[in-house]
């Protein structure tokens, strides 16, 4: 800072010059070792070549570029150096900051140049000019409830979503570059929502000091910061998965917190790939037929001792009841982390740690179907969240929550399918309860 002050203090006897300010991780107070020196000057006239010279050589420094006037940025820089400390000038006019404040502020402007010159308004610290750059954030604050709804609309576009719905196929195929940039695109459309939803400009385009950032925001997604980290995982399950709940959940806080529309990115989200497998050569006679499909379902209990499960209601039968989950897909890394997806999917629930306690199997025409059965505790549930592709087909009719009290003989009363399950169940809810902590 006191490199800056000498820079400022060559500026000081310019009168074109309306406010000097220290921007950048320094401005900010987040400076480290990979830090330069940034300063923002804001001039009454445009600059001459002299005048941004003058402060340079003033320090001592050793001038690398002088960049000519930028039409899209508005904005002149120059880069010097003083010792081994690297400084960057970025030089705007009043009339373009005035400018830029009224487009944003009082006309919902989206453009990221504008959005990026107030966040620096709002985070640097100023040397020359404090009280024009105080009167700047003020005007800055005023975030309207029309540019928080735009913002999120931006950053949930179809868009983000491309390839999307075949994120199992990318993780089946090993096509880790592609899976990885779908899920870049994930993490920066819901950090992007979430900036809006807390009316926070733009700081950089490619969302630097992201920890900072997320200290500073009070309407988030349960543990969003762990959640990011996620979408990075070494196994593409666990990737999916908290890429799944991550969108879910911050489509809920969008719809929560603004009039924002996002159905097209909604639309998209509901999207998946089904596998279909090839056909199979022709058997010379008839044999045996194997294992055709797994399964992977959760017996899952809430802190009440109440088993979670789904009402079905189809055309033509009568209810009957199941816990949640579904066929094992190529992409799932595990039994468990296919039922973990699955739960997400049918009920928007997330479980704690699942033991694997139950394992049934049945024969059709086509081969042997088995089941893997988990016991979990359910951490959190959101109706809201919840994306399986089953929900938006009508014809399988409905698909209820409901819960049965483990302790007393409401289990008794219901269809539960299959029933080797409910036998299951039934003796065994002592075993059950305890496995989960719920011992009673």
């Amino acid at each position: 800072m006191a490199l800056a002050q000498r820079v400022a203090d060559a500026y000081a006897g310019n009168p074109d010059v309306a406010a000097l300010a220290v921007a950048g991780s320094v401005g900010a107070s987040l400076a480290d070792r990979f830090s330069d020196l940034e300063l923002d000057c804001y001039w009454r006239r445009p600059p001459a070549d002299a005048d941004r010279l003058r402060p340079v050589a003033a320090v001592g420094g050793a001038l690398l570029a002088l960049w000519d006037y930028d039409e899209d940025d508005e904005e002149w820089s120059e880069d010097y150096r003083v010792g081994e400390l690297d400084v960057t000038v970025s030089n705007f006019l009043v009339e373009s900051a005035e400018r830029f404040l009224d487009d944003v502020a009082l006309r919902a402007s989206t453009d990221p140049v504008r959005h990026m010159r107030l966040a620096a308004i709002q985070r640097s610290h100023p040397l020359i000019g404090a009280d024009l750059m105080d009167s700047w954030r003020a005007r800055a604050a005023a975030f309207p409830d029309e540019l928080v709804s735009a913002l999120a609309e931006q950053a949930l576009s179809p868009d983000a979503l491309r390839g999307w719905a075949a994120r199992q196929a990318l993780a089946s195929r090993g096509d880790h570059l592609a899976l990885s940039d779908l899920l870049a695109r994930v993490g920066q459309a819901v950090f992007r929502a979430v900036l809006a939803v807390n009316r926070v400009y733009l700081p950089h385009q490619q969302l630097k000091w992201q920890r900072h950032l997320l200290s500073g925001l009070t309407l988030t997604p349960d543990r969003f910061a762990e959640r990011l980290r996620d979408l990075s995982a070494r196994e593409p399950a666990t990737s999916l998965r908290a890429a799944e709940t991550l969108l879910a959940d911050t489509v809920a806080l969008v719809t929560a917190h603004t009039s924002a529309d996002i159905a097209g990115f909604r639309t998209e989200l509901s999207e998946r790939r089904r596998a279909v497998g090839p056909p199979g050569p022709v058997a010379p006679g008839p044999a045996e037929p194997g294992i055709v499909r797994h399964s992977a379902r959760a017996i899952l209990i809430d802190d009440q001792a109440r088993l979670v499960l789904i009402k079905r209601t189809r055309p033509g039968r009568a209810p009957y009841w199941t816990t949640a989950g579904g066929g094992i897909e190529d992409a799932d890394a595990s039994a468990e982390a296919a039922m973990r997806r699955e739960i997400f999917e049918e009920l928007g629930a997330e479980a704690g740690p699942a033991s694997p306690v139950f394992l049934a199997s049945g024969r059709t025409t086509r081969g042997m179907q088995v089941q893997h059965y988990f016991v979990a505790r359910l951490v959190r549930l959101d109706l809201a969240a919840r994306n399986g592709p089953e929900l938006l087909d009508q014809s399988r009719g409905a698909y209820d929550p409901d819960y049965v009290d483990l302790s007393e003989d409401g289990l008794a009363d219901i269809d539960l399918v299959p029933a080797v399950l409910k036998d299951f169940i039934l003796a065994n809810r002592a075993a059950l309860l305890a496995e989960v902590g719920l011992a009673r």
